[in-house]
């Protein structure tokens, strides 16, 4: 979802991206494939967003301690460990 005022009235954490900025980005590449239809089919294009974090966005403390403890889990070590 991109970031509209209805995120922001929910209190909607949302990834900010440019529907106009990525028009051209993706439309180029696709006419060149209907003029060229052996062209560059193995483009990836990367642009930039960035994440408006609201209410359903936790404490950054509490996601680094949860993705730790996870990844100790899986790993089988003790979660002190994987902050090391």
């Amino acid at each position: 979802m991109r970031d509209q005022p209805l995120a922001d009235w929910f209190d909607l954490s949302t990834v900010a991206q440019s529907p106009s900025e990525m028009a051209r980005p993706a439309g180029e590449p696709a006419l060149k494939l209907i003029d060229d239809s052996d062209g560059d089919q193995e483009r990836h294009i990367v642009l930039p967003t960035h994440v408006i974090p609201r209410g359903t966005t936790a404490p950054l403390a509490a996601r680094t301690t949860a993705g730790a403890a996870r990844d100790a889990a899986r790993d089988d070590q003790p979660a002190s460990s994987a902050s090391e």
